[in-house]
Parts: structure tokens; sequence; C-alpha cells
């Protein structure tokens, strides 16, 4: 079962968006086969549900994730910021640096990676030097009502 997560990680972190990059890359399909596959400059994910909106869009830049998170949840405060981090498994684990309310704020998220869509992971906060860290990553609570879904990418470059 987990190389299942594993050819669906690669999937979605190797295929290239529509169009988006002629470039190969050697990947696994499994234990024993290794074949060609395009390679995948970005990853995006959105949800989308009643006034509420969460778009993730990561990029893998060497062996760091890179990219921009973006927040719309009704009546609560809208926040954008970039991101960065790891893939651990199949979880990925960011630092958001994001401004809400004129100020800027980091803090550690993270998102599971469930049957072709991510979801957000909740857990008890600590802070450390002024950011915002999960106080124990292997008690983290996903929320599977909010499903984040592969999208196609916009043209832009992280």
């Amino acid at each position: 079962m987990a190389s299942k997560y594993y050819f669906l990680l690669g999937f979605i972190l190797l295929f290239s968006c529509k169009g988006r990059n002629a470039e190969t890359v050697p990947i696994k399909d499994s234990l024993y086969n290794t074949v060609e596959r395009p390679s995948k400059t970005m990853s995006c994910f959105e949800y989308h549900k009643n006034k509420d909106t969460i778009s993730l869009h990561i990029a893998n830049k060497e062996d760091s994730i890179l990219g921009e998170l973006y927040y719309n949840l009704y009546e609560k405060d809208k926040n954008s910021g970039t991101v960065r981090g790891i893939m651990m498994g199949t979880t990925l684990y960011l630092d958001y640096t994001f401004y809400s309310e004129g100020k800027q704020s980091v803090r550690q998220v993270a998102f599971k990676l469930k049957g072709g869509y991510l979801v957000e992971g909740y857990g008890d906060m600590m802070m450390k030097n002024g950011v915002s860290y999960f106080k124990d990553t292997a008690a983290l609570h996903f929320n599977d009502s909010l499903q984040l879904k592969e999208v196609e990418c916009p043209q832009v470059n992280l």
C-alpha cells in the first residue's frame, strides 16, 4: 500500500503541468522498473467550498519544497505567503511565512497526501524564536473534509 503512495507522490511531483516542461527525468514506477517521465516544475492544489478557498502551489527545488499558500476562509482573516519545507513519507512539512492584518508571521503547516488529494494537519503548537511549530508532528490530526485537489497550474515561476 505504501508503494501506491510513493508512486502517486512521484506522479504529483514529477509529471509536468500540461505543456509546461518537455524535459524528462528517470523515476521508478515499481521497485525494478525505471521509466522516463516528463519532469514537473510545479504542482498546484486547491480547495473551494461555499465561501472558503485554500490554494497551495509548490515546486520541488533541489532538496526543498518551495511555493505559495493562500487562505481565504469565510469570516476569518485572509492571508497569503510563501512556503518552504520538506516531504517526509506522504506528508509535507512547510514553514509558512505570511502577512495578516499588516503583520508578518511564520508558522509550520503540514499536508498529507491521501488518495490523490492533500489534507491539512492540525495539532498543538508552540513558539520557538518567533515561529509557531507543531509540538508533536506524530500527533497531528488531518481534516478529510478539506480536500485540496490537484488543479492545472497557472503560468508563474517560483
